[in-house]
């Protein structure tokens, strides 16, 4: 990782200008306004000048953090947020979905970007986080809204997104089964040596706390494996990701616009599109009626172009099945970690947001009547995890703006 952050701004600045001066056809210089390093990225908002009636007043660049333990990371979501960005202009849906990208530098790992502006406090990240309940449910609606947007808008263009894409990075390999949070769906099936392993993780896992699955685990880890991460069919859309909280999106022109897609990749549409009992509602909990609102806020505006969501049957046992991936992925991947501590995690703790999921995930595959070895799987996990575990940990608290009307 660079050590020396101001010289890190001043190459993002120059590269910025030279991106600029090639979209424009002129000479653009930049002042800086704003300097941000994330976990990921490092950002900078800067002005244009001189200012022009023709030219934005100010921009956003980024360029990805280089970690020494995985120096190809920063490349692959470069290319996924440029791809996703681009492509989400090309296909031009009105209002506009996302920021729009004016240009990149791919040997730097640059992209500027459209200025949504700074959170002028009505995007559903802050209003959860403060006192007035029906301004924060009317913004996860109108969020969840922009997500069934996203994925309506995309539904069907998977070999066209593809196709695109290949100019601008060769194919990725696939990764390991249940591994990524956010996989790109793979399109190509797995070994049986490879989803064995994963079987005999999870039944380790499982085994380690003296749980013994019922019999049809094995089955529903492979139905999931390839209905979820090989091939989606009709769920195929371009996601977001790294959903861990409503964040993601800044409002212009009165306008919500999502923002960050560098996890962006075409994956199972409901991995994402049901936050309220999935990524959103276990980081901190949702009342159930509000959450019950914006599943059918997505799955009205999904059914746009994909009108069998609006089949009940069918929907519940397409998010047993995307819900029971992120099982697998917490299972696997979390809850070794969690045994031997826990540790804060945004607004809670590993252990709580690792029950939240559980807890879920088992009262959906009841609803659904699907995947019942892996719910029942889940159930149990969870009570033995609560008899071990503090009383602090064993309840998942509800976002401040909703903590009054629940208690």
């Amino acid at each position: 990782m660079n050590t020396d952050p101001s010289r890190s701004v001043a190459a993002l600045v120059a590269a910025s200008e030279i991106i600029l001066s090639r979209r424009f056809d002129r000479d653009i210089h930049l002042t800086l306004r704003d300097t941000l390093t994330t976990r990921k990225s490092l950002v900078v908002r800067c002005a244009i000048t001189p200012a022009a009636s023709h030219l934005p007043a100010t921009i956003i660049a980024k360029c990805p953090i280089v970690f020494p333990d995985n120096p190809f990371a920063h490349r692959l979501s470069f290319v996924d947020e440029w791809a996703a960005l681009v492509f989400l202009e090309q296909i031009a849906p009105d209002p506009p979905l996302a920021t729009r990208c004016y240009g990149s530098d791919s040997a730097a790992g640059v992209l500027v970007l459209e200025d949504l502006g700074r959170d002028n406090h009505t995007t559903a990240q802050t209003l959860v986080f403060g006192t007035n309940a029906r301004r924060a449910e009317a913004a996860l609606l109108e969020h969840v809204a922009l997500i069934g947007r996203l994925h309506a808008s995309t539904v069907g263009k998977y070999r066209e997104y593809m196709s695109f894409r290949a100019t601008l990075n060769p194919p990725v390999p696939a990764e390991d089964l249940f591994t990524n949070p956010w996989p790109a769906a793979r399109q190509a099936p797995t070994t049986t040596t490879e989803l064995d392993s994963r079987i005999h993780t999870y039944r380790s896992a499982c085994a380690h706390l003296g749980i013994r699955p019922p019999v049809g685990v094995d089955d529903d880890i492979g139905l999931v494996a390839y209905h979820v991460e090989v091939n989606p069919a009709q769920w195929l859309a371009l996601c977001q990701g790294d959903q861990n909280g409503p964040g993601g999106t800044l409002r212009l022109d009165d306008h919500l616009r999502l923002y960050d897609f560098d996890c962006g990749q075409f994956r199972h549409g409901l991995l994402e599109g049901v936050p309220g009992r999935s990524t959103w509602g276990c980081m901190m909990r949702i009342p159930a009626a509000i959450a019950h609102q914006m599943e059918m806020v997505y799955r009205n505006v999904l059914a746009a172009s994909h009108p069998l969501v609006q089949d009940d049957n069918y929907f519940r046992a397409a998010f047993a099945a995307a819900h029971a991936r992120w099982h697998l992925f917490q299972v696997l991947h979390r809850l070794p970690s969690c045994l031997i501590q826990d540790a804060p995690r945004g607004p809670t703790t590993r252990r709580q947001q690792l029950l939240g999921w559980l807890d879920t995930f088992a009262t959906i595959t009841e609803e659904a009547n699907s995947m019942l070895a892996l719910g029942t799987v889940a159930r149990t996990l969870a009570g033995k995890l609560r008899e071990q575990w503090p009383l602090a940990v064993q309840a998942l608290p509800y976002y401040p703006a909703f903590q009054r009307e629940v208690v």
